[in-house]
């Protein structure tokens, strides 16, 4: 293996290594318990918005 291919692999590594690390560190912080629930609760600021919107008009 020349240099250059060496090179390769160690960055190769690194970057999983790194990866693995920040997947880690979510998953144990909770990042990925509830997925479904912010998409719910933009839509309910969008109405509450919305709702809020239409009494100043008022």
């Amino acid at each position: 293996m020349n240099d250059y291919g060496l090179a390769l692999f160690l960055s190769a590594l690194c970057m999983l290594l790194i990866f693995l690390g920040f997947l880690l560190w979510g998953i144990r912080s909770g990042q990925f318990t509830d997925v479904e629930s912010s998409k719910y609760r933009m839509l309910d600021i969008e109405v509450e918005n919305e709702v809020n919107d239409r009494e100043d008009r008022l």
